[in-house]
Order: C-alpha cells, then sequence, then structure tokens
C-alpha cells in the first residue's frame, strides 16, 4: 500500500510538471496526501470537515495529515445532522480540477478548506493543497514583464510567439503602447507589428557597433537610455539614433527600485560601473562619481519602502545592508549567505534572492534569511515585480508569487531551523530571560480588564465570520479570538455562533443561487460540498 501511495503520488506531480496549462496548473493545486485504506463516501462541513466512509465517521485533522474517528456506527453517507442518508445511490460529478488514471470520471464529492482541496473519486479520499505560488514550466525564461516571457528558443508577447526573433539574452521592457525587447539588438513592438530597430544577431558576422543591448529605460515617450555592453547610451525613436553618453569601464549595474521615480522626478538615473557609484544627468547627459564601495557589488536596489536602506550582494556571497547619510552611504550590517547569489529584488518587507543554486528569502524586519525556499537555477536579473506579485524565470520555467506575506507565514516560519551553532549558551540564556519576562508580561495582561465589550467583540467575531465564511468553526473562532467554546456561547443570548453561521452560510448559498452560480462556485465561497448543495437546492431557495 505504502508503494503504491508513493507511485500514485509521483504521477500526480508528474502530471502537473508535463501539463503546465491544465486546471491542476491553473488552479495551483497539488497532491498532498491518497487515503486508500477504506471507502470513502461523502464530506460534510460543519465546525470541522468530516468524511463518512465503510469503518465510521472520520474527522480530518487541521493540518489534513491524519483522521480521527468520530462516531464508528455511522457506516454510510451521512447528512449535515450526522443522520444516515436514506439513499445510498451513487452518481458521479464534474472534478474542481483535473484527475489522473480516471479519477476524474468517478467524483462523488469534494469540498474546500481553506488551503486544501479533498475530492472522493472511487472510493478513495485524494487531498490537494494549494500552493501559494504557481510555476509555470517555460524553457530557460531570460526576461520577463506584465505580458511578456523571453527565453533562448522563443519570446511570447499576450502569449503570441514573435516571428522576427526566437531568442532573448536581455531585458523585455513594456512602456504605453510600444514593448522593447533587448536580445542582444533592439527590436520594438507596437500594434503587434514587430520592428528591428537595431540588428545584432550575436553571431561573428554580425555587426554589433552599440555592442550587446542589455536594458532599456524610458525617458519620454521618444527617448530612452540604452544599456549596453558598451556603455550607456540615449536613444531617439523617432530618428532611430543611438548616442553614446558613457562608456562603461566593467558591467553596468543600474541600481533598482526607484529608477522610474529618479528618472521622472530628480532626472537622474544611478547605477555602479566598476566599484562606483555613478549618477547620470538625463538632462545635461553628465556623469559623476558620487562615492566608491570597496568590495565588488553585483546586485543592488534601493529599499522598497522609504529608500533610506539599500541592500547589495557582492561576488563573495556578502549580503550588505547600507542607510544613506549626509556623508553617503554607511555599511549598517554584513551577512554572510553561504551561497552566491546574482539577483536581488524586494518585495515588501522581503529581499528575494535568486542564484544558480536556488531562491533564498531575506526578512527586514527581522534580519533573518531563509534560504533554499525554491532549488532551481534562476536566470540573471529574470525579474518581474508590480503591486500584486513578483515572478522569476529560472532554467525550467517561473514561479510566481501572489501574496509574499502569506507565503512566509504559511512556508517558512514554522518550525524553520536557524543555522546558526555559534554561541549557544549565550542565546540560551538571552533567550530563557526573554522567554521569562514575556511569561511575566502576558500573565500581567491576562489580569487586566478587558476592555471589549461583549458587543465590540460580537462586531469583531461576525467581521471575521464573514471574511471566512467558507472554512469558519468554532475552532478558529475560538484559535483566533483567544476564547474557549463556552465563552464564545455566553457573549449575548441572541448570539449564537454555530447558529449564526449556518443561517448567513444559507442565505449566501440562497443569494448565489438566485444568480445562477454554478455548484462549484457555491462551494468555493459557502464552504458547502457540491453535494450537499445539488441535494438541498431547493430547500435553500425556499428559505
Amino acid at each position: 500500500m505504502q508503494f503504491f501511495n508513493f507511485f500514485l503520488k509521483s504521477h500526480f506531480l508528474l502530471l502537473f510538471f508535463i501539463h503546465p496549462f491544465s486546471s491542476i496548473a491553473d488552479d495551483n493545486y497539488e497532491i498532498y496526501q491518497i487515503n486508500k485504506d477504506r471507502l470513502y463516501y461523502n464530506l460534510i462541513i460543519i465546525d470541522n470537515i468530516y468524511v463518512s466512509s465503510n469503518e465510521g465517521l472520520f474527522t480530518i485533522s487541521p493540518d489534513f495529515k491524519t483522521l480521527s474517528l468520530f462516531d464508528n456506527s455511522l457506516l454510510s453517507s451521512v447528512n449535515s445532522d450526522f443522520s444516515l442518508k436514506k439513499s445510498s445511490k451513487i452518481s458521479f460529478i464534474l472534478s474542481p480540477i483535473e484527475l489522473p488514471f480516471g479519477y476524474d470520471k468517478t467524483v462523488t464529492d469534494f469540498a474546500y478548506f481553506g488551503n486544501f482541496l479533498c475530492i472522493i473519486s472511487k472510493g478513495d479520499l485524494l487531498i490537494f493543497k494549494k500552493n501559494l505560488y504557481e510555476f509555470v514550466p517555460f524553457g530557460s525564461v531570460r526576461s520577463l514583464s506584465k505580458n511578456s516571457i523571453g527565453s533562448y528558443g522563443r519570446v511570447l508577447i499576450n502569449g503570441k510567439e514573435l516571428e522576427k526573433i526566437n531568442y532573448t539574452d536581455g531585458q523585455i521592457k513594456e512602456f504605453d503602447s510600444i514593448t522593447f525587447i533587448c536580445y542582444n539588438g533592439l527590436l520594438s513592438v507596437k500594434n503587434r507589428k514587430e520592428s528591428i530597430l537595431y540588428d545584432n544577431n550575436n553571431s561573428k558576422n554580425a555587426n554589433a557597433v552599440y555592442g550587446d543591448i542589455i536594458d532599456i529605460f524610458s525617458l519620454t515617450k521618444t527617448e530612452f537610455i540604452v544599456i549596453s555592453n558598451k556603455g550607456i547610451y540615449k536613444y531617439d525613436l523617432s530618428l532611430n539614433e543611438f548616442n553614446l553618453i558613457y562608456s562603461n569601464k566593467s558591467e553596468i549595474i543600474p541600481i533598482r527600485n526607484k529608477i522610474e521615480s529618479r528618472i521622472k522626478f530628480s532626472n537622474e538615473f544611478h547605477f555602479i560601473d566598476e566599484k562606483q557609484y555613478m549618477v547620470l544627468d538625463t538632462n545635461s547627459l553628465l556623469v559623476s562619481n558620487y562615492l566608491d564601495f570597496s568590495m565588488d557589488i553585483i546586485a543592488i536596489l534601493e529599499d522598497s519602502n522609504d529608500g533610506s536602506f539599500f541592500y547589495a550582494l557582492d561576488d563573495k556571497s556578502n549580503l550588505f545592508t547600507f542607510s544613506a547619510t549626509i556623508n553617503g552611504l554607511q555599511i549598517q550590517n554584513t551577512k554572510n549567505l553561504d551561497i552566491q547569489f546574482h539577483t536581488i529584488s524586494d518585495y515588501g518587507d522581503f529581499l528575494f534572492l535568486t542564484g544558480n543554486s536556488g531562491l533564498g528569502i531575506f526578512n527586514k524586519s527581522i534580519k533573518k534569511f531563509y534560504k533554499n525556499v525554491i532549488i532551481d537555477e534562476f536566470n540573471k536579473n529574470a525579474v518581474f515585480k508590480s503591486k500584486d506579485e513578483i515572478k522569476f524565470g529560472s532554467v525550467h520555467g517561473f514561479y510566481k508569487f501572489y501574496d509574499v506575506n502569506k507565503f512566509i507565514k504559511s512556508s517558512l516560519l514554522i518550525d524553520y531551523k536557524v543555522d546558526t551553532k555559534s554561541n549557544i549558551s549565550i542565546y540560551f540564556f538571552v533567550g530563557l530571560l526573554i522567554f521569562a519576562t514575556a511569561l511575566i508580561l502576558v500573565y500581567g495582561y491576562n489580569k487586566k480588564p478587558k476592555n471589549l465589550s461583549n458587543e465590540e467583540r460580537i462586531i469583531e467575531l461576525k467581521m471575521y465570520i464573514l471574511k471566512n465564511l467558507n472554512n469558519v468553526t468554532l475552532k478558529t473562532l475560538s484559535d483566533n479570538f483567544d476564547m474557549d467554546y463556552h465563552a464564545l456561547n455566553n457573549l449575548q443570548k441572541e448570539f449564537i455562533p454555530a447558529q449564526f453561521i449556518k443561517r448567513l452560510r444559507q442565505k449566501k448559498a440562497k443569494e448565489l443561487f438566485l444568480k445562477n452560480k454554478s455548484f462549484v462556485e457555491i462551494s468555493k465561497i459557502t464552504g458547502y460540498s457540491v453535494t450537499y448543495l445539488k441535494k438541498y437546492k431547493y430547500k435553500f431557495l425556499k428559505l
């Protein structure tokens, strides 16, 4: 049985990677557990998630790893009031995600609960977990933008493959209605029309007078800064003219995050060449040396929150934190990461570090580093960030994060071991002292009278229930509001949480039925299983 479960899991994962645009990839669920030890019938969500079987009614643990027997007398499908269903007739329903091995044709029930999806098919209980990042297979992703993706083998804009070039080695940038592809040469796409502005296919016979173009930044609608391995050019789109304004000594490294705002408000473009921090005046086109570094910086950015901090990587696996002062940049902290990264980007409170060995995350607030978050070979500067997401390109495809804070909390901060062995005794006693102090403070705080009235508590509880209607239970209320069941049920005579949740779910289900929403959509929002909704649809409509 263990071998079969392993075999089946491996094939679920194989399907996920072979079919990147299947519903598994789209819905971003991966197999978490397969239960074949008994015959499963249906799922019920009340205060918890229950599953009926030929061995009794079971509850699923909060981490969805174990099943516990709830009632061994219920040996068939059950209703939401834990009574046995009168009919045991099996009817198949459409699977919410694609399933292999014929499972998709024999689904009898499914239910969403938090980040998990439970499916019963062929009498087996399949549990899927929603990834907090999405992976899309695509050969060697070199560049990403909002609507584009470029690799060594092809370049796509809005899903359409370009005809005039089939690779890119530099950045893809979107400005209003025009997109530029820095493929060593420079190509523009406007209204689906491709135009080669500077042809450099990187061959021995190429007339690469402007070098290999790597990146481009907008000054005006027709004027741009172009970065190549020969230096910095000012490019006039209306004339298709390149003018060299700075010859580089080494690789030009833009100081990222504030580039657009600096150009717009300060008429400046900041970059590093060799060990020098340089500033280009975009009006006069004069370049000045702001300061010199003592280390070889390979990637650098300004903090996205307030710009008062700079984070940089050197070629010796060090992460530096600099603070901006009237005397220039001062080193505030140096951390050796033990892994060499080549690209740095940030999203709110977190730094993302990518390299040939994988992706790591650094928490700015607590100065804590999480290595090997994703193990893959990432391409240099293959990053795109917007308000809603951040994407990273690797040799196998790209990774997309939607909610970084949620990802960190759910995936990293649980049971994470700090990789330090030094000063253990000091840390132990300091930690013990902090723990003891915390206990005293917590004890003192708990002795204080509560400031919130029962009415205010009830308002908070109702707001929480409204936001988490599909998976709220008495246990989640108890955990989130630090109140036991007795306290929850005695805030107010007219307010019984379980009844309030039930009425609210019924009301929401009726509202969605009247809007002609599908059973799957209603299941996701209310937490009711599809089977339950189908059976009691008209009962809901009569409410």
